[in-house]
């Protein structure tokens, strides 16, 4: 997301932080998300009121030194197994920490009642 923003205008700084996304996803080819059927009750539909069953939402206050817009992402766990997550740039600016919890909490949401 980060170097995204300097396609138009590049440095070398950027090139070689670019080389080392590229060297990190090389690195990590073979992580992967499992799925543990074992925790799955059989005979019950899937329902996400199982307490190992969660959903998580954060943002960073005015992170990006650029255009000081929070962060919001969100992670939603189905028996124990990562099922959704998302990290995004929030679309306007937040007056305060509060703020920028709520509008987190609210993308969160639209993943949450999707699901």
């Amino acid at each position: 997301m980060t170097l995204g923003r300097f396609n138009s205008n590049p440095t070398r700084a950027h090139l070689l932080a670019a080389k080392g996304v590229l060297c990190y996803l090389l690195r990590t080819l073979d992580f992967a998300l499992e799925y543990n059927f074992e925790q799955v009750p059989i005979g019950n539909p899937i329902s996400l009121i199982f307490p190992t069953d969660c959903g998580f939402s954060d943002a960073d206050w005015a992170s990006d030194e650029f255009s000081h817009r929070s962060v919001s992402g969100f992670a939603f766990f189905l028996y124990g197994c990562l099922v959704s997550w998302s990290a995004l740039s929030q679309r306007t600016i937040a007056l305060s920490s509060t703020e920028a919890e709520y509008m987190a909490l609210a993308h969160a949401l639209k993943d949450g009642i999707w699901i």
